[in-house]
């Protein structure tokens, strides 16, 4: 008998599984990869130049304030419902509506139209808080470099892990039904040596820190940060009940011996002490 969680439509046709295909590029790899320019480009986009009047709704008039709490709103939505999207129960109940190939593919979709509706919608406060004083030119290379080599490294991760297909659920959508996961779980295998021995989500950390080192910071760039330190604040807890699910004690273990993004002063110490040592010797 099929279990009552996984799809009960049929295995979809090669037609659906290339519409599903075109789907998931345009509305949901796309507009992730979007928001990581934009990201780098301290949250400002030539829109116009694209043919597209952003943003949607315009606060041109109102305070600097006013704008940084109606960006908190929309990062906070998109967020929120990131979460809720990604919690297997939610997957389990649209394996009784959608096929289990199409499921991460669904997650994906809704991930991007939310990454554009928070940068269509996004209010820009127009300020600049620091710039290298070196020509335009080399700060963009500067920035592109320090960008791309901190938000890889910290993608590097989960792309091990689970491979680039099928983080984006591209994979899924031409697999077997038995061969297909309604999500993207991690490895059963609980690691904390390596870098995992300093930061239980070192994803997190590198991506932050892409997002903070620039050699040009404006404000609303300076507000993502702190908004995704916001959000992750929440996100993590919930990230990890699965792992505490999964591993039981031996994840609070973890859970005491290493911090979840930043590490510790201690390890920082030691670090330093060794650099010192190491350049004596030299």
């Amino acid at each position: 008998m099929k279990n009552p969680s996984h799809s009960t439509s049929t295995t979809p046709s090669i037609p659906a599984k290339v519409l599903a295909l075109i789907i998931n590029l345009t509305l949901g790899v796309t507009p992730s990869v979007l928001f990581d320019i934009w990201i780098e480009r301290n949250c400002a986009l030539p829109w116009s130049k694209w043919g597209f009047d952003f943003p949607l709704i315009d606060l041109k008039t109102q305070s600097v304030m006013i704008k940084l709490l109606w960006n908190f709103s929309l990062f906070m939505f998109f967020g929120i419902s990131h979460s809720i999207f990604a919690q297997p129960e939610i997957h389990k109940y649209l394996r009784k509506m959608l096929p289990v190939q199409f499921i991460r593919t669904f997650y994906m979709i809704i991930t991007g139209l939310g990454l554009v509706f928070l940068m269509s919608c996004w209010q820009s406060t127009g300020i600049e808080l620091y710039s290298l004083p070196l020509p335009q030119k080399k700060i963009d290379l500067i920035s592109v470099s320090v960008f791309t080599i901190l938000y890889s490294a910290g993608n590097i991760i989960p792309l091990h892990a689970f491979g680039l297909l099928r983080v984006f659920g591209l994979q899924q959508i031409f697999q077997k039904d038995e061969d297909v996961e309604g999500r993207t779980e991690g490895t059963q295998k609980l690691i904390t040596s390596g870098i995992y021995g300093i930061v239980r989500h070192p994803m997190y950390t590198l991506t932050i820190a892409a997002f903070a080192v620039a050699p040009r910071m404006t404000l609303d760039r300076l507000w993502v940060v702190v908004l995704c330190l916001a959000y992750l604040s929440f996100g993590i807890p919930i990230e990890e009940r699965k792992c505490i699910k999964t591993f039981g004690q031996a994840y609070l273990n973890y859970r005491e011996k290493a911090p979840a993004i930043f590490p510790r002063m201690s390890f920082l110490q030691k670090s330093l002490k060794d650099y010192r040592k190491k350049m004596k010797s030299i």
